[in-house]
């Protein structure tokens, strides 16, 4: 059963959400939308953590874990390479968006292993043992 404060979390911040489409006088709204959108991010992912904690052990999450720095370190690079050749295409923006998230995830994760294959994990901050 979801916890108290954590329902009172999901319900709020569609209400707030709701409040700033109706109040929109510009500039402060996107701050606004990008804060609650934040937001409901980060409250959306506690709950699904803290009702299902096994989900943290899962194979994916500790591939995920162990590739943490690298995926850190490379996906900047590997998002904008992705945008400066697919961002001209006619593509729906959530797909796009969603593709180059996972492409980036999936390409970090290739070079931190192609780094650590080649005997060079010192340059992803790992030490050569």
């Amino acid at each position: 059963m979801m916890c108290k404060k954590c329902r009172r979390l999901v319900f709020l911040l569609p209400v707030l959400l709701l409040g700033v489409l109706v109040y929109n006088p510009g500039t402060l709204s996107s701050y606004m939308y990008k804060a609650i959108g934040s937001l409901m991010v980060l409250t959306f992912g506690w709950c699904i953590i803290s009702r299902c904690p096994s989900i943290m052990e899962t194979k994916v999450f500790k591939y995920l874990k162990k590739n943490s720095f690298g995926i850190y370190l490379f996906h900047p690079m590997i998002i904008y390479l992705l945008y400066f050749y697919l961002g001209n295409y006619d593509v729906l923006p959530i797909v796009l968006c969603s593709f180059i998230t996972i492409a980036a995830i999936i390409g970090s994760v290739l070079l931190t292993e192609v780094f650590r294959i080649l005997h060079i994990q010192v340059l992803i901050g790992e030490n050569k043992n």
